[in-house]
């Protein structure tokens, strides 16, 4: 695999009369991965800081993160300098320098005790806490007691840098794919909230619910109305909505606040029995019992539809349970002379 440096300059500025010089190098893989490795090649942009001194350890810190395929660049600081490089105006080297600081998902600051003594020290620090970006410090402990760098997370060494930021690494790439999938929310003109996200699954806007689910959405969500997502997508009769909030760990059995419907009470009320055999595979409760005191199998004889019948009573749908008025499936079949759906049903009752 071959590795590219670009983007390599060197430039000098001064901030309060002091003249630095740092280079700044973008390191990027030629390789593009798909899936999560793409989302963190693209996404996730560290920023690495040493003086010019620190080459081991920012060999190591460049070495990682390279193995990890991200985004990464690195700025040395040399304060030997003692003369302008007039070839790349100051207020340029700042503006590019600035916006490295704006661009950054991550920083790390190696040899901190040297970095926190210079006066750009506090804009770096101050425009890093203010993102609330992740921010590792190495260097000796003294450098706590720096006004400028408070507040970070600090390693005596490079190797213990590295392997707590291994450690951590699988989370910040999930929450940068998370941020970006919110990002793409906001600029289609879609609020992350759960009543949003009701209205596309309503609406069968696969792609654009799946952002919801990438960007951090709970399959459990319910809309203001107390109704959870798979029964917002069972009475819109959308079975791959369905399928995508199961693949994401949503409860077969959420009931809404109105009527107290569980997905497949909801089916049935749409007398929809292609969309009852799909929520059946998920092993739903075929016994549980709406608000208004109804079981599912109740719901299903008074739709008339023989079908569904069938499919309840072959996967536990027990005949013999009661609603609010004391009747059954069984009785309600037998009374109002439904003689198909008595016969489906009379191998189950218990009460003959």
């Amino acid at each position: 695999m071959q590795n590219i440096k670009t983007d390599c300059f060197c430039v000098f500025f001064t901030i309060e009369k002091a003249f630095f010089a740092f280079r700044v190098t973008k390191f990027n893989d030629c390789v593009l991965f798909v899936g999560f490795i793409w989302l963190i090649l693209f996404y996730m942009k560290w920023l690495v800081i040493a003086p010019d001194e620190n080459t081991q350890g920012a060999d190591l810190i460049i070495d990682f993160l390279q193995q990890k395929h991200t985004d990464a660049r690195f700025c040395r600081f040399n304060t030997t300098v003692n003369s302008i490089d007039f070839t790349r105006n100051s207020s340029e080297a700042f503006t590019d320098f600035k916006q490295t600081l704006f661009e950054a998902s991550h920083c790390i600051i190696l040899s901190a005790q040297e970095i926190a003594v210079h006066p750009v020290s506090g804009y770096i620090a101050g425009v890093l806490a203010g993102r609330g970006i992740p921010f590792f410090v190495q260097g000796h402990p003294a450098v706590e007691n720096h006004c400028l760098l408070t507040g970070m997370e600090y390693f005596k060494t490079a190797e213990d840098l590295v392997k707590e930021i291994d450690r951590r690494f699988k989370n910040y790439a999930a929450e940068e794919k998370r941020e970006q999938a919110r990002k793409k929310l906001y600029k289609k003109g879609l609020p992350f909230t759960p009543d949003c996200f009701s209205i596309q699954i309503a609406n069968g806007k696969n792609k654009d619910c799946e952002l919801f689910l990438q960007a951090g959405m709970d399959s459990n969500a319910c809309d203001c109305a107390g109704t959870p997502m798979l029964c917002i997508a069972a009475r819109a009769e959308k079975p791959e909505m369905i399928e995508m909030l199961m693949k994401r760990g949503a409860d077969i059995n959420a009931a809404s606040k109105d009527r107290g419907y569980t997905p497949v009470m909801d089916a049935i009320w749409r007398n929809n029995t292609e969309l009852v055999e799909l929520i059946i595979k998920y092993h739903p409760d075929l016994n549980t019992v709406s608000n208004d005191g109804q079981p599912p199998l109740v719901l299903a004889v008074g739709s008339g539809n023989a079908d569904i019948c069938r499919i309840l009573a072959e996967n536990g749908a027990d005949p013999s349970t009661k609603d609010h008025m004391g009747m059954s499936a069984y009785g309600y079949a037998k009374l109002f002379e439904k003689k198909e759906i008595i016969k489906i049903l009379e191998p189950y009752e218990k009460e003959k």
